[in-house]
């Protein structure tokens, strides 16, 4: 006959239950740095009043490789999926938390580069925001050349630091979504979110409000419906009488 398990051998569920979700956590967290990674910029401290340019951010890039290979006989490997430079960010994207740390550590230490060097190393997450912004063209023009006449005809529109997130083009008009720079925003907000454009003007818009533009829109729909359904109901209602 065997000897049952006193209260102190016996394994205890609530251990059980509470090292799995532990394990599972992390397991999902590595997953999730091996597939997407963790976006870093390198920026001036004073972004977004300060941009990189292209010779500073290939002066970057020459750094960092340099403590890379500096570094190969540490314990752990330095990993990252990949890099690039737009609109005066350096981006790479780490592997792991230790090569995101080891990133920071790294721009931080890179001295004086150039006359005026400040750099650091945040989390995409952390950068601050660009502006974002919504505007209607008249006509099916190419985004070049509308950009173009929104800088020739507004000159205090900084165009270059223009990113277009999305562009949706129908028969007589296209819909333009914009990362703006501050200043332009600025330029904006003094004129009403108002350009001139061509013989007239156009109307920008913040994402917020365009969001709540819609939702209004809707609501209303929502609203007309509903009052036709309670009609068409109370018609019945009379007719049936009758």
């Amino acid at each position: 006959m065997k000897r049952p398990h006193s209260d102190s051998s016996a394994p205890s569920l609530e251990k059980q239950q509470t090292k799995n979700p532990r394990n599972t956590q992390v397991q999902n967290k590595s997953y999730k740095e091996a597939v997407v990674g963790i976006k870093m910029a390198i920026i001036y401290r004073r972004y977004p009043d300060v941009k990189l340019d292209q010779t500073q951010a290939d002066t970057i890039q020459a750094k960092l490789l340099i403590a890379v290979d500096a570094n190969l006989q540490g314990e752990t490997p330095l990993q990252f999926l990949c890099f690039k430079f737009t609109l005066g960010i350096f981006w790479i994207t780490c592997a792991n938390e230790s090569s995101q740390a080891w990133l920071t550590r790294a721009v931080s230490g890179l001295g004086e580069l150039w006359e005026g060097t400040e750099l650091t190393a945040v989390d995409s997450k952390d950068l601050p925001k660009r502006p974002r912004v919504i505007v209607r063209i008249p006509g099916t023009s190419e985004v070049t050349t509308v950009m173009t006449r929104l800088k020739i005809q507004n000159p205090e529109l900084n165009m270059t630091d223009w990113l277009v997130m999305s562009r949706k083009v129908t028969e007589k008009e296209q819909r333009l979504a914009l990362f703006i720079d501050p200043n332009s925003f600025k330029a904006l907000t003094r004129s009403n979110f108002k350009a001139f454009w061509g013989l007239g003007r156009v109307i920008f818009r913040t994402l917020k409000d365009e969001k709540r533009k819609q939702d209004n829109f809707a609501q209303r729909v929502s609203y007309i419906c509903l009052y036709c359904i309670v009609m068409l109901r109370s018609h019945h209602r009379i007719t049936c009488y009758k």
